[in-house]
């Protein structure tokens, strides 16, 4: 009932939106062949939106990107500031909440801990906090089809402000709390164990904020001229460069193969990114024998972009992505399940760089995914 009626709120809001683009004149759009270059226009660029998936962010990124190249000699940059929420509990867990809180928040003692690391597989996980990430990306063109890639982050842990603003819309919509009701606002908790085995927890406010380890990526653009098509690969790496602490670095390498397909219209851009992704390490508590298998982490991003017709330098985007979880392999549950976050938002253009606003979603699974997440970024092109 909670996924049906967040996703029909979503999906109407979605909807209405569809419908505002119609009256701006998608009926009667160019779409006409225009096969832009990077140095010739800034739109068609996806938000850089990141899996955000507890704890999918401390994994070398697949975020959307264009397949278009930089260009020798020119260099983007690309500054993002996000705000995200996470409420993920189990049934199990929540049952065990409102028995142990009643009317009174209260937040987890270590001896919730040990109830909840010792109930049955799939069952045993709860995350509640709110992580606020800034990012850098900067993409230097090193010939007219090669360019270099870094991507830096930082993350702080320290409180939040969407919770009673999540509380308030949930019960104003009659969406179930969760859980939400049983613990106090603006606290980082986690806990995720089974069986009795413990993988990794967090009781008091990290003191680990700070740079997230770096990403480094090459990227080669295929030569296709005169084509509204444009298609690219790039190798990627993420060295373990931040100290131990498993909310700032998982302490391995991270190594993966990115792809991009690009169709522009006059006024219509689509995008297609697919990544496979080996992580090295991903939780402090991981086990290094045989009883757990890393998997390789594919993940795919379609994008759609439309550059309004009447409101020019305003542009629309939605980004859906589809991942397999980084804890796959350790325990089956929801929370480990199959990923989909969505984004949408607005851009808008000027001559001081490209300002972007857009908020994220969870839909299919309310479990493993970001309960919100708010996004801020500029762009620039040099």
């Amino acid at each position: 009932m909670v996924g049906t009626c967040r996703m029909g709120w979503f999906f109407g809001g979605l909807f209405a939106a569809m419908i505002g683009l119609f009256a701006d004149g998608v009926a009667a759009a160019d779409f006409s062949d225009s096969s832009f270059a990077m140095n010739e226009s800034s739109y068609g660029v996806p938000m850089t939106i990141t899996n955000f998936t507890m704890p999918g962010f401390l994994v070398l990124s697949a975020v959307p990107h264009t397949a278009l190249p930089m260009t020798r000699g020119r260099l983007a940059v690309m500054v993002q500031v996000s705000a995200v929420n996470y409420f993920q509990v189990s049934p199990e867990v929540e049952s065990y909440l409102a028995a142990t809180r009643g009317d009174v928040p209260r937040a987890l003692t270590p001896e919730d801990v040990d109830y909840i690391v010792h109930l049955p597989e799939g069952q045993g996980f709860y995350i509640d906090g709110e992580i606020h990430f800034a990012n850098v990306f900067l993409v230097y063109g090193v010939t007219d089809t090669i360019d270099v890639a870094l991507r830096l982050s930082a993350a702080d842990y320290t409180g939040g402000y969407m919770d009673d603003l999540i509380y308030g819309f949930h019960d104003t919509c009659g969406i179930g709390q969760q859980g939400r009701q049983y613990v106090p606002d603006d606290q980082f908790q986690y806990v995720f164990g089974a069986n009795g085995d413990l993988f990794t927890s967090c009781l008091d406010e990290p003191d680990s904020n700070g740079l997230l380890d770096p990403q480094i990526f090459f990227r080669f653009a295929f030569p296709w001229h005169d084509s509204p098509w444009s298609a690219s690969m790039a190798v990627g790496v993420k060295p373990p460069i931040n100290g131990s602490d498993n909310l700032i670095s998982t302490e391995r390498w991270d190594f993966g193969v990115f792809t991009a397909l690009q169709r522009r219209w006059n006024r219509h851009t689509f995008v297609l990114n697919a990544a496979l992704v080996y992580p090295g390490k991903i939780i402090a508590e991981d086990r290094d024998d045989a009883s757990y298998n890393r998997p390789l982490m594919p993940s795919v991003n379609l994008s759609w972009l439309y550059r309004f017709k009447r409101w020019r330098p305003g542009e629309f985007f939605a980004q859906a992505m589809y991942a397999e979880h980084p804890l796959r392999e350790l325990v089956k549950s929801e929370f480990t399940d199959f990923d989909f976050q969505l984004t949408i938002g607005i851009k808008w253009h000027t001559p001081q760089g490209v300002f972007s606003f857009g908020f994220t979603e969870n839909l299919f699974n309310m479990d493993n995914t970001p309960d919100f997440g708010l996004h801020i970024s500029w762009d620039a092109y040099f």
